[in-house]
């Protein structure tokens, strides 16, 4: 419960405490567990609804295949999104880079932290996020630090995941257990609401100028490219994303 409070607040708590107010303050929310995930996305995208954000996934794999590879899920996630062009999901890009307990820890070990993103994380027309700290004052790409857990890529294909990086290490933010409480958790589904709350807000503005809404692609595009340096190379790269 409280892993979805805390999601659900990072984009769009009202503020009852000053200190705990989501990015998109105003936006409504509907809540899913992922039971069934696709057809409600699918409902909900041929409703109208912009943008969702996924922080749910699996832990390692025993199975080495499924890392990089576009499978079934991803397919139908780029499927939803090319029927439906203003949509675009907001994905975590999973918690697997120092992940050594679970069957597939000898598999995870011998990437080096590399292409452990799967399902659909690796659909194209989604938004993958990976999760760094929190970056106080920004002076170049050496200000940010990439957490120690979150999930690289590249896709199977060599296509750049994950797509962005947002604060994904102790993020503060509404807990379950009261109208009032809150606390820290990090992981990639810390991260990706983050970016979720950032759609909402500039699909808001475009709208208020043009009197209508982006594109998934325009606003996906926009993000990407306006995105601060991050990383060891200049340019886009498989663990910080564009």
């Amino acid at each position: 419960m409280d892993h979805a409070t805390h999601v659900t607040g990072t984009i769009c708590a009202q503020g009852i405490l000053s200190t705990v107010k989501g990015i998109a303050f105003n936006a409504s929310v509907l809540n899913y567990d992922w039971n069934d995930d696709l057809s409600e996305i699918l409902s909900q995208a041929s409703s109208g609804l912009l943008t969702s954000n996924h922080s749910y996934g699996f832990g390692a794999l025993s199975n080495i295949w499924f890392y990089g590879a576009y499978d079934s899920r991803a397919q139908t996630f780029d499927e939803i999104c090319y029927n439906n062009p203003y949509y675009l999901p907001v994905v975590s890009a999973g918690n697997s880079r120092n992940d050594t307990t679970s069957p597939g820890s000898v598999q995870i070990s011998n990437k080096g932290g590399y292409d452990l993103i799967f399902g659909h994380g690796n659909a194209k027309n989604v938004m993958t996020v990976a999760a760094v700290s929190e970056v106080s004052n920004y002076i170049d790409e050496s200000s940010v630090t990439m957490s120690s857990f979150s999930s690289w890529g590249p896709s199977d294909d060599g296509r750049i995941k994950p797509d962005i990086s947002m604060k994904g290490v102790s993020v503060r933010s509404t807990l379950s257990t009261s109208n009032t409480a809150t606390g820290l958790l990090s992981g990639t589904s810390m991260a990706s609401p983050g970016i979720t709350g950032v759609v909402l807000l500039l699909q808001q503005y475009y709208k208020q100028l043009y009197s209508n809404y982006m594109r998934s692609a325009t606003v996906k595009g926009l993000i990407l490219h306006t995105a601060d340096e991050a990383g060891y190379w200049p340019g886009p790269d498989y663990e910080y994303g564009w």
